[in-house]
């Protein structure tokens, strides 16, 4: 970008960080439930058998074998995992002084030994369907569209919520965003919300600070064009549900629509069509 262009980071879907597990005790039917204890347990190596007494007192209809705990994710720098640590330190006051929030972590050496990491998160989900005992970080839409089991978390209302399209889209509810969209959304307060969830967002310039190209000014039109389709077209709304994405623009209509219809080119407002389908 330019010295000096005004951006902002624009949210396209709100996404849920899910733990897909295979536990091959789970009745037909039943859901397994952690508490944010538990999650920050498992991650700080606290907690390493599914048979640990806290495990076992959220499900007391499930029988735990005294086996370690295998935790899948992916490596290098991802968006994904730096949502789940930014839940991590929300859940944890010891996670956020230790660790924090980044994407591309060192975790902690307690979980060295259970540790498995790999290229993609399509990847984590076949490993941990293949892999009994084992859980995986994963992003919902991935989940979701490979049948992933996933576990049930408490939320900061105290209710344990399943990872849903309209759970994850809870957490954005209420939230306060800043000029600039930028907010975090994980443990939301909102009685329904999945506790582990983001923003994926576009970098969108405000104003295109180039001479009045027609060329230039066309492409940026037509990019505003497309989020505006994506945020109010009925048929991009049911895709994007669909395939397990949360649209943004459900929480931020206005906010969404003032912005778009504002970005400028060559110190003209660009007027984009309007949105049809």
């Amino acid at each position: 970008a330019a010295a000096g262009m005004p951006l902002a980071l624009f949210p396209v879907f709100v996404t849920g960080v899910t733990l897909a597990v295979n536990l091959p005790q789970i009745p037909v039917g039943a859901t397994l439930q952690w508490s944010q204890e538990v999650v920050v347990g498992v991650f700080n190596g606290s907690i390493a058998s599914w048979a640990h007494s806290a495990i076992r007192r959220l499900n007391p209809f499930i029988f735990f074998p005294s086996r370690p705990i295998t935790i899948a994710t992916v490596q290098g720098n991802s968006g994904v995992i730096w949502i789940l640590q930014s839940a991590l330190s929300s859940f944890s006051p010891s996670w956020a002084a230790a660790y924090g929030a980044t994407s591309n972590p060192t975790w902690p050496a307690a979980i060295n030994a259970s540790l498995v990491l790999l290229e993609n998160f399509a990847s984590v989900v076949q490993y941990v369907q293949a892999t009994p005992y084992a859980i995986g970080v994963v992003p919902f839409p991935t989940a979701y569209q490979l049948g992933a089991s996933v576990i049930t978390l408490s939320n900061k209302a105290g209710a344990m919520v399943a990872p849903s399209v309209e759970s994850i889209a809870a957490a954005a509810e209420g939230a306060n965003f800043t000029t600039l969209y930028q907010s975090s959304i994980v443990n939301s307060a909102q009685a329904q919300a999945y506790p582990i969830a983001g923003l994926s967002s576009v970098v969108l310039p405000l104003a295109q600070p180039f001479a009045s190209s027609s060329l230039t000014c066309d492409r940026a039109r037509a990019a505003v064009e497309f989020l505006l389709w994506a945020a109010n077209s009925s048929q991009a709304l049911s895709l994007a549900r669909t395939n397990g994405y949360a649209p943004a623009f459900d929480s931020l209509p206005a906010r969404t629509y003032a912005v778009l219809t504002s970005v400028s080119c060559g110190g003209a407002v660009l007027h984009p069509r309007p949105v049809v389908g």
